[in-house]
C-alpha cells in the first residue's frame, strides 16, 4: 500500500522524491529521499504539531519547509509523515493540491 501512495504522489508534477518516515525517524518506504531529509520530514512535521497544539488551531494538514535550496512538503501519516522534496521550479500550489487528493 505504501508503495503505491509513493508512486503515486511521484507522478504528481515538480516532485523530486517522496517518503513515508514513522515519527521515530525510520524510513518506512521512499524513493529519493536521503536520511537527512527524513529527519527534516520528522522534525518539521512534530513540530508543526507541537505549536499548533500550543495555540489550539488544530493538526496541521500540510507543512511546508523551504530552504536556499530545498523544498519540503509534509503531511501527517497515521504515526509518522509524507514528506515530497520538490523541484526549485515546481509550482508548490500545484504540488499541496495533488497530494490533497491523493491523502
Amino acid at each position: 500500500m505504501d508503495v503505491d501512495l509513493i508512486n503515486k504522489i511521484k507522478e504528481i508534477e515538480g516532485i523530486a522524491g517522496v517518503a513515508i518516515v514513522s515519527s521515530d525517524g525510520t524510513i518506512v518506504e521512499s524513493s529519493d529521499i536521503s536520511e537527512s531529509d527524513a529527519s527534516l520530514i520528522v522534525f518539521a512535521g512534530s513540530t508543526a504539531e507541537e505549536v499548533s497544539g500550543m495555540f489550539v488551531l488544530g493538526l496541521p494538514h500540510i507543512t511546508i519547509i523551504q530552504g536556499s535550496d530545498y523544498r519540503l512538503v509534509i503531511s501527517k501519516k497515521d504515526d509518522g509523515y509524507i514528506g515530497v522534496l520538490v523541484k526549485p521550479d515546481a509550482n508548490i500550489q500545484s504540488v499541496k493540491s495533488g497530494m490533497a487528493s491523493l491523502l
